[in-house]
């Protein structure tokens, strides 16, 4: 009996993908967790900052919020957005008074979701990012 030869066939290795050309949006930060609205004495202001890839690709970013009620789990619609001003070639950044924010004085205690969104200059949505759960507002004292 002739023995099949057991040549192992080369495997197809697949070639490595391309990193992907697009924008995207990250190092999303605030310098701090928590900031006010109402009378008193109380820090009323959120910076928040992010960087993009791709800079020449990007128009615009816009920062998205809608407050989450921490007593009764409601939420507000989101608002039309705010255009954040570009520091340098890649960042971002915005100082938000809690009064300027929509629907800010809706809940006593919330906590503020936003989400950052890059357009070009025909105002297409080019990145965004997720939805940040980490900034409370607060009715000061």
């Amino acid at each position: 009996a002739q023995q099949e030869s057991q040549v192992p066939q080369a495997t197809h290795t697949p070639e490595p993908t391309a990193t992907p050309e697009g924008v995207y949006i990250y190092d999303v930060k605030h310098n701090k967790n928590i900031f006010y609205y109402g009378g008193g004495g109380c820090d009323r202001e959120i910076t928040i900052s992010a960087k993009v890839t791709k800079p020449e690709d990007v128009f615009s970013l816009v920062l998205f919020t809608r407050f989450y009620d921490t007593e009764d789990g409601g939420t507000s619609k989101w608002d039309a957005g705010h255009a954040m001003s570009k520091k340098s070639a890649d960042t971002y950044s915005i100082t938000l008074a809690s009064s300027k924010i929509t629907n800010y004085n809706l809940y006593d205690f919330a906590v503020m979701n936003y989400q950052i969104v890059a357009t070009d200059k025909s105002r297409n949505n080019l990145a965004r990012t997720e939805v940040f759960k980490d900034i409370a507002l607060n009715i000061c004292p």
